[in-house]
């Protein structure tokens, strides 16, 4: 993504949110400088406890100054800071990060969205990469067709609410089922 280029800008097409990453130093920088000189508007704050351990997400949001406009359609930026307590040590972790906006929405809102995104990358990827073996694939020619249909297939097993693993061993002995699920759909 880069100033005036794609990615939206509000209208029919949608909005975005986008994760500001470390390779674009100088947007990062001035969302920082933005945070450190003007008050957050909007905030979202979510806990959980997860195996031993307290999360904590902290979400601000903050309508971008004229530094940063030059992002075609944004509205605001985000920061969201997350932190991490081993409950039996009391080991902290923290870290932040950055995204930019174009919609209008509330941070508790904008919070489901950026964390709902991070839901299902790691729920298709994780399995994808350990049940489907996507990651040992050496295949060189169709890898994009065989990423599309292993999602194909995951997606439809979610929908079915199979479970994948059994599913998969079963396809594996026998493929006919997973022909009847995807002719079916």
């Amino acid at each position: 993504m880069h100033p005036g280029g794609g990615g939206g800008g509000g209208g029919a097409k949608g909005g975005y949110l986008f994760s500001v990453k470390e390779n674009q130093a100088e947007l990062k920088e001035l969302i920082q400088w933005a945070f450190a000189s003007y008050p957050a508007t909007d905030h979202h704050l979510q806990h959980q406890v997860r195996g031993g351990e307290v999360w904590t997400w902290h979400l601000e949001g903050l309508p971008l100054p004229e530094a940063v406009s030059g992002w075609r359609g944004s509205q605001m930026a985000l920061r969201m800071r997350r932190r991490v307590v081993r409950k039996n040590t009391g080991e902290l972790r923290e870290e932040t990060a950055y995204a930019l906006t174009s919609l209008q929405a509330s941070a508790r809102q904008l919070y489901a969205l950026w964390r709902g995104h991070w839901e299902v990358e790691n729920r298709l990827h994780h399995k994808r990469d350990t049940v489907l073996g996507e990651d040992a694939s050496r295949s060189r020619k169709g890898a994009a067709g065989l990423m599309y249909l292993r999602d194909v297939i995951l997606n439809l097993l979610h929908l079915k609410r199979w479970p994948v693993l059994r599913s998969v061993r079963k396809f594996s002995a026998d493929p006919k089922p997973l022909l009847r699920l995807v002719r079916g759909w």
